[in-house]
């Protein structure tokens, strides 16, 4: 299990983005991030494609889910249907990670146990 923003943790951090030009104002050490719902028709996640940047999308269907995964995104974030959408990664071998925000420690056990492959703490989101 990956673990994001722990305190006792070294960490990248993710980089919030609204639109494609704010790539270029993103240190490299970080990972850029954003919401599924304001990438119309997936241009952040081709442009990320093309450019081979790492990323990581915020997303709530398994539509996404497996767009996304297409367009090489790096970590899909989510807070529901982690379990259909763990089970969907797994099944078709998809090379990347599903990550649950939290807040509070004792989700990292709860998460694990339902094979979760990460977890992420608010604080590792800038």
């Amino acid at each position: 299990m990956k673990i994001f923003g722990h305190p006792h943790l070294p960490s990248i951090q993710f980089a919030k983005i609204h639109t494609l030009e704010e790539i270029d104002l993103i240190p490299s050490n970080h990972i850029v991030y954003f919401d599924a719902k304001i990438d119309q028709n997936y241009e952040i996640g081709k442009f990320c494609h093309a450019n081979q940047i790492h990323y990581g999308v915020f997303i709530d269907n398994i539509t996404d889910l497996l767009l996304y995964a297409n367009l090489d995104v790096k970590y899909l974030i989510a807070n529901q249907n982690i379990s259909i959408f763990q089970k969907i990664i797994k099944e078709y071998l998809l090379d990347c990670l599903l990550l649950c925000m939290i807040k509070e420690e004792s989700k990292i056990e709860e998460l694990a146990l339902l094979g979760i492959d990460g977890v992420i703490f608010e604080n590792a989101f800038k």
